[in-house]
């Protein structure tokens, strides 16, 4: 990326990471919850003023059509990204999401293809997918009836993932 001046980064820390995961780890052992995925985020140094986002959305915005742009700003802070995943799309009185758990990559760690189809077979892939998809629907279900199609797998230039499509 170009920008007019340099932005600082500090890089996401194995600490906060460690954290989480630790947060996480205790939670399913203590039964609250069933699956979680930890977290971490770069942060800028710099204040992001106009001179510096703009040029950020210019480029997020040339994200690969597999991706979803995301973002929340407000009084110069928050966040701003692009994933695979769709966090929410409200048209009227329709929402619609995705479960998007259940990773597998492309080539193994002997440099062998991975068949794709092997990800919708695997047992514990499909488990924690299918606490995702119980999950979402639980949430949703109060805002009306819910629809969830078949389990696909969505191809990514590195990885492939288990992806249901609720609305």
């Amino acid at each position: 990326l170009q920008w007019e001046e340099e932005i600082l980064w500090e890089e996401a820390q194995r600490a906060s990471f460690t954290e989480s995961f630790d947060k996480i780890k205790k939670l399913i052992g203590d039964g609250k919850i069933s699956k979680a995925v930890p977290i971490v985020f770069e942060r800028t140094l710099s204040l992001m003023c106009a001179n510096y986002l703009a040029p950020m959305l210019r480029n997020i915005i040339k994200a690969p059509h597999v991706l979803n742009i995301y973002g929340f700003w407000s009084k110069g802070c928050g966040v701003l990204g692009a994933s695979p995943e769709l966090l929410y799309l409200c048209h009227e009185t329709n929402v619609q999401t995705m479960a998007l758990a259940g990773t597998a990559p492309k080539i193994d760690q002997q440099n062998n293809r991975i068949n794709p189809e092997d990800l919708l077979k695997d047992p514990k892939e499909r488990y924690e997918h299918q606490l995702v998809v119980e999950d979402i629907v639980g949430v949703l279900s109060e805002l009306g009836s819910i629809s969830v199609t078949e389990t696909k797998i969505l191809e990514l230039p590195q990885l492939y993932h288990l992806l249901s499509r609720i609305s």
